[in-house]
Formats: structure tokens, C-alpha cells, sequence
């Protein structure tokens, strides 16, 4: 097994299909961080979020911009 050379990522690569060998569908795992923190806020607006997280709107649309990178306290936080 071959370690992963992504900087940000610390665990192992695990051989996974891609979207277009799975039929074109795209999963949470292909996405970006802050693609994913957009996917699961769903309708929710970006400020409610952000307050129940305890961030400010504007970091939070920087994370899911790709701008900044979260603290795992801010990815672990109970927003469902």
C-alpha cells in the first residue's frame, strides 16, 4: 500500500473506483472539503451554519471556497 502525497491528507491512499467508473456518479469521498461542507449544509444558509459551528460567515464561506482549511474542532462539530 503506497502512502498518500497529498500534504493535507495523513492516512493511507486506498485504491477507490472514479466517478466515471462508477457511472458518472459522484460521491462525498470525490469531493473537496469544502465541497462537502457545501453538500451537507444543504439549504441551510451559510450564517445559521456558521453560528452553530461558532465561526464567522465569512470563514466558513472560505472553507468552502477552498481558501482556508478548517481545524478539525470546526469539522467534528454536531451540525446536522
Amino acid at each position: 500500500m503506497l502512502l498518500s502525497t497529498n500534504p493535507v491528507s495523513s492516512h493511507f491512499a486506498h485504491p477507490r473506483l472514479s466517478a466515471s467508473e462508477r457511472g458518472g456518479r459522484v460521491v462525498a469521498a470525490d469531493l473537496l472539503i469544502g465541497d462537502r461542507i457545501r453538500l451537507y449544509r444543504g439549504g441551510r444558509r451559510q450564517d445559521a451554519v456558521a453560528g452553530l459551528v461558532g465561526i464567522s460567515p465569512d470563514y466558513l464561506s472560505q472553507i468552502e471556497r477552498g481558501l482556508k482549511v478548517p481545524s478539525l474542532p470546526i469539522l467534528r462539530s454536531p451540525v446536522q
